[in-house]
């Protein structure tokens, strides 16, 4: 029998990350999903391909205006409200979550027996520390940065958890990546955030003065608003020549997509670093000229893009039929 799962989704694309793997999974398990608008137009939209499952709104300890006393309550309340929910249910016998702690640890109090994250995100550091704690099974990738995690994954070698490593960008699990030729398009999608993430202090960078440089038409995509057909949100980038994104997770899409993407922001990953490196067309905000002649030259060919092999065995790994 298949193994039941509580699945943990903290940001919009950890829905898309783990959609096929929920699809496929118990209909047993339950879900534990954030409370935050971009999280709900997925799960409550009418072209979900999400199967019915109990679930749980927990919620997001960041957000604008709340102060780092009130993050910890936050935390604190939602990690009490997840261990009542499990021990209120038929005890799920694994626990799964993308770069998420507090859930882990709760499911950890609860008996909750394996508990596995993936993880991409070296420098969210209190998430780490709690994942150290509580994960029995931790998913990195080959290209971790491990200058960027104060020693994390080095610690956690040394501990009784299991770690598989895999050369998998996120994206992978629940996008085709197959370069291809795209409509004709002259627009540029521009993706803006809020600033009140977890760690959007440090990294996002004024976009405004760049958009007075374009003179092609600009569609706008603001943290929060909701669109229409959501499911269709990593795709998006397919309908314009070019993107410029406040969002690394948007603009890591966008680029594995083949379309020129410009990312604005000063985010450190081991992921972006990987994306460069195969080949996808990205560029950081300091390379705005080459991103934009990469736009005006070749808007309508996508760039190559090297996948990985690993998506077969992660997902086998997610489903807990084999490992």
């Amino acid at each position: 029998m298949q193994p039941s799962t509580f699945w943990v989704i903290d940001h919009p694309a950890h829905v898309h990350i783990l959609a096929a793997s929920i699809c496929s999974g118990s209909d047993r398990d339950r879900i534990i999903a954030v409370d935050r608008p971009e999280v709900r137009n997925l799960l409550d939209d009418e072209n979900s391909p999400l199967p019915l499952r109990p679930l749980l709104w927990v919620p997001r300890p960041a957000g604008s205006g709340v102060n780092r006393f009130q993050k910890i309550w936050i935390a604190g309340k939602r990690l009490q409200k997840v261990k009542r929910w499990i021990r209120t249910h038929e005890r799920g016998e694994r626990m799964v979550a993308v770069n998420a702690g507090i859930d882990l640890v709760a499911g950890m109090r609860a008996g909750i027996v394996e508990r596995m994250v993936l993880v991409d995100t070296e420098i969210d550091e209190k998430s780490l520390q709690l994942i150290r704690k509580a994960a029995t099974h931790v998913i990195v990738p080959s290209y971790w940065r491990k200058d960027l995690d104060g020693g994390w994954l080095k610690s956690i070698e040394h501990l009784d958890i299991k770690v598989t490593r895999h050369d998998l960008l996120h994206p992978e699990l629940h996008m085709k990546t197959t370069p291809s030729f795209k409509q004709e398009r002259n627009s540029i999608l521009v993706r803006h955030l809020h600033g009140d993430g977890g760690h959007d202090d440090n990294e996002i960078e004024h976009i405004g003065d760049l958009l007075t440089k374009m003179d092609r038409p600009l569609v706008q995509w603001i943290e929060r608003e909701k669109i229409d057909r959501p499911w269709n949100g990593p795709y998006r980038a397919l309908a314009h020549a070019g993107v410029i994104s406040q969002s690394t997770t948007v603009a890591c899409e966008a680029a594995i997509l083949g379309i020129p993407t410009l990312l604005v922001s000063s985010a450190k990953r081991g992921f972006i670093d990987e994306i460069i490196l195969r080949g996808a067309p990205l560029w950081r905000v300091n390379e705005y000229d080459l991103w934009l002649e990469k736009v005006n030259v070749d808007s309508q060919k996508q760039e190559g893009f090297i996948q990985s092999n690993d998506l077969d065995s992660i997902r086998i790994i997610l489903s807990g039929i084999a490992e």
